[in-house]
C-alpha cells in the first residue's frame, strides 16, 4: 500500500467496530493508596480497543494518567488480557499485567504501581460489593463475545464509600465519600479539585466511528513492524492509536 495514501484513505474506511469508551456509570477503580481512579472523566476520552488503551484517567489526588505514553502504554492482546504500563506525572509507571476484560466488558484483576499501590479494577477482587460496590466497565468485548450480551450488575453513577486505615506511628484515617472528596481526621477538603484537560492530551481529530473502522481495516491489513509504522503514522495524522 502507499504510504502515502494512508491519511486519505483512513477517513474512509468501513468496517467491524474495535474501538469502544467507557461505561457511564461503571467507571471508578480503587487504588489502596490513591483512593477512587475514573475511566472517564470529561475530557479524558478513554478508549478500549483488540490492542490496547487510549486516553487519561483521573484520580483526585494525583491527576492525570495516560495511558498510551509515548515510551509504554496499556496493550490488549486481542481477547481482553491487558498487559503494560500507563504513565501519571505524580504516580510514575502503572502496571497492567493482571488485569483482564470479560465478555461484558468489565475489568478484572489489579494493576499496580510505586506510588498508588495496587489498583483494584472490580469489588468482586476481595468480596466487597455489598458494603463498597465498585467496578470499571468498557463497551469493547472480546471477539468470542456474543454480540447481543450485555449483561452487568447495576451500580450508582457516584462513587460508593470507602475508607482505610493506615496503620502506624501518627496513623491517619483516609475516607473517601460519594463525589470521590478526599479528606483526612485533622481536616476536611470542601470541594474536590477540579478537573481540566491536561495540555499533553492529543484529542482525537475524528469521530469514534471513524477510530472504530480505522482500526478494523489496519488490523486486517497490516502485521509486524508495517503495523507499528501505521499506528504511528495514525497518532500523528488522525490524534488516537489503535
Amino acid at each position: 500500500m502507499n504510504k502515502f495514501a494512508f491519511p486519505a484513505m483512513a477517513l474512509l474506511l468501513a468496517g467491524t467496530a474495535f474501538a469502544e469508551g467507557m461505561s457511564s456509570t461503571n467507571k471508578y477503580a480503587w487504588s489502596e493508596n490513591a483512593g477512587w481512579i475514573n475511566f472517564r472523566p470529561g475530557s479524558g476520552n478513554v478508549v478500549v480497543t483488540g490492542t490496547g488503551m487510549t486516553g487519561y484517567a483521573w484520580n483526585d489526588v494525583y491527576g492525570w494518567i495516560n495511558l498510551a505514553p509515548a515510551h509504554g502504554g496499556v496493550l490488549n492482546d486481542g481477547n481482553g488480557t491487558l498487559s503494560g504500563n500507563a504513565w501519571g506525572e505524580q504516580t510514575g509507571w502503572i502496571n497492567f499485567s493482571g488485569v483482564t476484560i470479560g465478555s461484558d466488558g468489565m475489568f478484572h484483576g489489579t494493576a499496580s504501581g510505586t506510588t498508588v499501590g495496587r489498583i483494584s479494577f472490580n469489588c468482586a477482587n476481595n468480596n466487597t460489593c455489598g458494603s463498597s460496590n465498585f467496578k470499571v466497565q468498557t463497551l469493547w468485548t472480546p471477539p468470542s463475545s456474543s454480540s447481543s450480551s450485555s449483561s452487568s450488575s447495576s451500580a450508582a453513577s457516584s462513587a460508593p464509600a470507602v475508607s482505610q486505615s493506615h496503620g502506624g506511628g501518627g496513623a491517619r484515617h483516609v475516607s473517601v465519600s460519594a463525589d470521590r472528596t478526599v479528606a483526612n481526621t485533622s481536616a476536611a477538603s470542601s470541594s474536590k479539585p477540579t478537573i481540566s484537560a491536561p495540555a499533553a492530551v492529543i484529542v482525537p481529530r475524528v469521530s469514534v466511528q471513524v477510530q472504530m473502522r480505522t482500526c478494523a481495516r489496519v488490523q486486517k491489513g497490516f502485521t509486524g513492524s508495517a503495523l507499528k509504522r501505521v499506528v504511528a503514522r495514525i497518532m500523528k495524522v488522525l490524534g488516537f492509536r489503535c
